[in-house]
């Protein structure tokens, strides 16, 4: 916004909400405004926005969005629960502070606001005493004002809700039952219960039959918010008045998946146990609840939704598995979960081949990987339609650590992926400089050697020197006819015959070492 207007001053972050005089107006329209201190600013006119001027006596209103309330007061006296109550009401300022925040009195009690949160009160709304005016700081407002507060402005039943005002919200609906489902800054009296939990509150609300099915902004209904605090008494009301258990926000979203990925497990419980639950929902990502648990690494949401019978099996949009999904991201503990619940899942393919072991030696969770291949289910050279073993993927993304893991356990080397490319034709064309990981003794001791006269030695030359040491087949052909070396340059393929000569017998120099200029 401010491009071509003044531009972006990193010390404007200091000044964001804050209240600034105007100092004057461009000929483009951009706004010169100066802030406490001396300095100065040219704003674009977009960027700011007029502040009301108040002075010491005038009669306010304070505005009844809750939400804009609460982002307002940040660094202007702030925000406590109590001042829910205020929302809407009308009171008189007090004081005005130099940085333009405002001090009010309403329904005898003393705040400080944003002007931003206030308004010049409509003359309908002036309510005053017998003597015509209204009292100072510290006294108490017109009986005739108060009435107005608390028994006629709708908004404060959502501000009484929010507060946990039990008398004022019984009071109100008493007069007044059809403003139940009135909301304030998107949300109703009953959003608020059930996202703090407050029982007394629900219970208060329910006597006058709201909307529980009620959505705020965000799709969420009451059940959503339940499961947001997880008081289980909350959600065992909205289950007795018949709440639909299944509903989803905007983002498709169930109760049941709000909790699994907050980790909420009382509501979880409840819900995961309620016949009408369904366990199997998917959002808008295709994620079950069992997916969003694993997702948000909550292992007990995982044990609760697998006890309950949640389908270890199903696929969200993007084709994974719970499982896969937990190998992808190094979720040890679920992992250990699916494998103990479900063996022959160990080897559970995806639509392109994959199985849990590729996904997590593609993304170098070694735990992981030494969970799977300690498993007598696991097949340590699985293929996917590429035919690429976990060894090709972990050679390919430099991942050393489950590279000498795999070696370790009795990878084949030779195996040859649809390229016809073994893991030393991918460690040599992957030359990129890279550092070994710790855990790798045999790397490193390979690299020791190497440093003797070789600086800066790639990870891929290194490990297709390993890989050559442990009995990779030098003189594999891929679909091309090239052999491992006849990737390499003259400096690679000198490094790599020293172990060529240690290790291979019978070396046919021409058929290892023909280099050409080959670009994959």
């Amino acid at each position: 916004m401010q491009e071509g207007h003044g531009d972006w001053d990193d010390s404007l972050l200091n000044n964001l909400s804050d209240v600034g005089t105007v100092q004057s107006v461009l000929d483009n329209g951009d706004i010169r405004v100066k802030y406490s201190g001396s300095r100065i600013y040219t704003l674009n006119h977009n960027a700011v926005t007029k502040v009301t001027c108040f002075s010491t006596g005038d009669i306010v209103q304070v505005i009844d969005d809750i939400a804009a309330v609460h982002s307002f007061q940040e660094n202007h006296g702030g925000w406590v629960d109590d001042m829910a109550l205020s929302l809407g009401q009308v009171g008189r300022v007090v004081k005005v502070f130099p940085t333009g925040d405002v001090r009010v009195v309403v329904n005898s009690r003393t705040w400080t606001y944003n002007p931003r949160c206030l308004s010049h009160a409509p003359l309908k709304e002036i309510a005053e005493d017998e003597s015509g005016d209204l009292e100072e700081e510290g006294g108490d407002l017109s009986l005739n004002l108060k009435l107005l507060s608390v028994l006629d402005n709708p908004a404060i039943v959502v501000a009484a809700a929010a507060s946990g005002d039990v008398g004022t919200l019984r009071e109100f609906l008493a007069r007044h039952p059809s403003q139940v489902n009135t909301k304030a800054g998107g949300k109703a009296a009953i959003h608020c219960a059930c996202a703090q939990g407050n029982v007394e509150v629900l219970k208060c609300l329910l006597e006058f039959s709201p909307d529980i099915e009620i959505t705020d902004e965000d799709g969420d209904r009451p059940m959503h918010l339940s499961a947001y605090s997880d008081e289980d008494e909350v959600a065992q009301l909205l289950i007795a008045a018949n709440v639909d258990v299944n509903s989803k926000n905007n983002k498709g979203a169930t109760p049941l998946i709000i909790a699994a990925v907050k980790g909420h497990h009382s509501v979880l419980r409840i819900l995961a146990n309620n016949p009408n639950t369904n366990l199997h929902d998917q959002d808008t990502d295709g994620d079950t609840a069992l997916h969003c648990a694993v997702l948000a690494q909550k292992n007990e949401s995982v044990n609760m939704l697998l006890e309950a019978g949640a389908d270890p099996t199903l696929l969200n949009f993007r084709l994974f598995t719970p499982i896969h999904e937990a190998a992808r991201i190094g979720f040890l503990s679920a992992v250990d979960n699916f494998i103990r619940r479900y063996p022959s899942h160990v080897g559970i393919r995806k639509e392109d081949g994959y199985t849990p072991l590729h996904l997590a030696a593609l993304n170098d969770h070694l735990d992981v990987v030494a969970s799977f291949i300690e498993h007598e289910l696991c097949d340590i050279n699985c293929c996917t339609n590429e035919n690429q073993t976990p060894l090709h993927l972990a050679v390919h993304q430099s991942h050393s650590d489950v590279v000498e893991r795999l070696i370790g356990y009795g990878a084949n080397l030779n195996i040859q992926d649809l390229s016809g490319d073994t893991p030393l034709h991918i460690a040599l064309v992957t030359t990129s400089a890279g550092i070994l990981a710790s855990n790798t003794p045999q790397l490193v001791k390979v690299q020791d050697e190497l440093k003797n006269g070789h600086e800066n030695v790639a990870v891929g030359v290194i490990t297709a020197c390993f890989l050559v040491q442990e009995g990779a087949d030098v003189y594999i052909q891929n679909i091309k006819g090239h052999t491992p070396l006849q990737l390499s340059p003259p400096n690679i393929i000198t490094i790599v015959m020293k172990y060529v000569d240690r290790y291979v017998n019978k070396v046919n120099v021409c058929s290892v070492y023909v280099y050409d200029d080959y670009t994959r």
